[in-house]
């Protein structure tokens, strides 16, 4: 038995956000009296990702499966790739087996000329 599954698809986001307030010098520090930045600002921001996915089922017991994510480098954005992996494991109808490795991107909070890219990678086990 072999399965091969590819899906794929185009990703658009336009964002504009108008912020005013207070934020803490200090994660930690919550209070009134601890230092604080007052903040106002606009933001516009354009996204364009792609990506694609595929699946390869060489037995109902285990597949494997890689996803792809690229954002397209519009209004001057560095291009960044994203991935994941995935390894699914059922030896029966009652248990399951799921290990993913992945890479994810996405822009911080904050003005457009302070606006950074931040990389966030994770391990995970699942057991059903």
């Amino acid at each position: 038995m072999l399965y091969l599954f590819r899906i794929g698809g185009l990703d658009v986001e336009g964002r504009s956000q108008d912020f005013e307030g207070v934020m803490p010098v200090f994660g930690y520090a919550l209070r009134e009296k601890h230092p604080h930045l007052a903040i106002s600002q606009t933001s516009h921001r354009r996204l364009l990702d792609g990506y694609g996915f595929l699946t390869y089922r060489p037995s109902k017991y285990i597949s494997f499966g890689y996803a792809l994510r690229s954002n397209a480098p519009i209004d001057g954005q560095e291009m960044r790739l994203g991935r994941q992996s995935v390894i699914t494991y059922t030896p029966n109808q009652t248990h399951q087996f799921i290990w993913s490795n992945s890479t994810y991107h996405k822009f911080s909070l904050g003005s457009d000329s302070q606006a950074q890219w931040i990389k966030t990678c994770l391990q995970s086990v699942d057991i059903n």
